[in-house]
């Protein structure tokens, strides 16, 4: 009887051990959902062949960028994360454009990053 009491003991604290190990597999882990991911997109943007003055938070250099060869210009005030910039060229990047979420209100609500350089050529003059 005595010995029978030591196995019931024993069995009860391995199954006491065994639904432990189980309850704490079932904890609850967050899942990403839509909502919670901000969205990336993959864009195509060209880099003219000079940096212009530019006042961002203070002066600065700007990039000059556009979306289409057939547009104007635009001053980008960001770096693109990965990307060495030489003047005198022309360059087709494929880019990430990550929403940065509660960026400082001196930073960029975006992140840029290079995924491919798919031409870089000497700028013709215009």
């Amino acid at each position: 009887m005595l010995l029978r009491n030591r196995f019931s003991i024993g069995t009860l604290s391995v199954l006491l051990g065994m639904g432990t190990v189980a309850m704490t597999g079932c904890v609850a882990v967050p899942v990403a959902t839509e909502e919670s991911v901000p969205e990336m997109e993959i864009v195509t943007l060209f880099v003219g062949p000079e940096r212009v003055d530019c006042v961002g938070v203070a002066p600065q250099q700007c990039l000059q960028v556009r979306s289409t060869p057939d547009e104007d210009y635009q001053l980008f005030y960001s770096d693109i994360k990965g990307f060495e910039y030489v003047p005198g060229y022309d360059y087709e990047l494929l880019v990430q454009k990550i929403p940065v979420e509660n960026p400082p209100a001196d930073a960029s609500s975006i992140e840029w990053r290079l995924i491919d350089v798919v031409s870089q050529a000497p700028a013709v003059a215009e």
